[in-house]
């Protein structure tokens, strides 16, 4: 009996040292990584992307000289009761995106930098370091209120973001139902 625990202990430790720490999550958390949030207790839906790679983000996304700057892929499920989803990637206090949609997916490189709720800046973290990049898709109930959410800024955290999205245009909380979240490193090689 002690062997059987021993060898599933084993090979739950190896599949959480090869696959991150589960559901896809990534294996090597940079510093930028977000632990927790103030959130965690929601509801969650499931996004993907083709420009995301064992963990990693395509360099074509990145604002850097090697990168394209063009917004990554994204998909994500429909949420019974949503009106609109914001999409935002933040590396750690940093936001590169924010887009305010009522579909499910974006194209890769539909995004570019522009006003509220349609703007994106690829990862640019100094060069030789590794930041994480998170993308949280918030699936809202109604039109947030006019908060702005500090795009291509630091000082912002999720949590922050969260509270601004989860009070909707008429001041009411509870506005968001569900999120869906995605990491993933990028690493400055310039």
């Amino acid at each position: 009996m002690r062997k059987l625990v021993r060898t599933l202990l084993s090979g739950m430790l190896i599949c959480v040292t090869l696959c991150g720490c589960g559901g896809g999550d990534i294996s090597a958390k940079s510093e930028t990584y977000i632990e927790k949030t103030v959130f965690d207790d929601l509801n969650k839906f499931n996004v993907t992307s083709d420009t995301l790679n064992n963990g990693k983000w395509d360099k074509k996304i990145s604002n850097t000289k090697s990168g394209d700057n063009i917004s990554p892929e994204l998909t994500w499920e429909a949420v019974e009761g949503a009106d609109r989803y914001v999409v935002i990637m933040i590396d750690g206090a940093w936001l590169h995106m924010d887009v305010f949609t009522t579909e499910t997916s974006l194209a890769e490189g539909a995004i570019k930098r522009g006003s509220r709720g349609d703007q994106y800046v690829g990862p640019y973290p100094p060069s030789g370091t590794t930041h994480t990049y998170s993308v949280f898709v918030f699936a809202l109930k109604n039109e947030m209120g006019k908060t702005p959410l500090f795009f291509d800024g630091g000082g912002n955290s999720i949590d922050l973001i969260y509270q601004k999205l989860n009070v909707d245009i008429d001041g009411n909380e509870g506005n968001v139902i569900a999120y869906g979240r995605l990491d993933g490193n990028y690493t400055n090689k310039d």
